[in-house]
């Protein structure tokens, strides 16, 4: 009776140490899938991190294009309006000049 408890015992222990190996089994696994997802979930951030920074260096560089053309936009602008001013300038000198020729050559003859 003793010998027929203590080989029950021993299988008991023997399936006690395979379950137990099981278990540690399915950890590892356990354990090698989460680390697998937190490896994906990591590398995910660090694309989306990488993205967001080359969006934001375009924008960056889009709105200093933006504002170059503005400046260079009012700059012409500017520029054409004193033309303006120049040439109208011009005509009423040349006007005024015609006109005191005009009256001289009038009183010529």
């Amino acid at each position: 009776m003793e010998r027929l408890h203590l080989e029950k015992v021993k299988e008991l222990r023997v399936r006690e140490q395979e379950t137990v190996a099981r278990i540690k089994d399915k950890e590892r696994q356990v354990e090698g899938v989460a680390y697998e997802h937190r490896q994906k979930v990591m590398k995910d951030e660090e694309m989306l991190r990488y993205k967001e920074a080359e969006v934001k260096k375009t924008m960056e560089m889009e709105l200093l294009l933006v504002k170059q053309e503005r400046d260079k936009t009012k700059s012409l602008q500017e520029e054409y309006e004193k033309k303006l001013v120049e040439m109208s300038n011009i005509r009423l000198r040349l006007e005024k000049d015609m006109a005191e020729e005009l009256q001289q050559f009038k009183s010529n003859y």
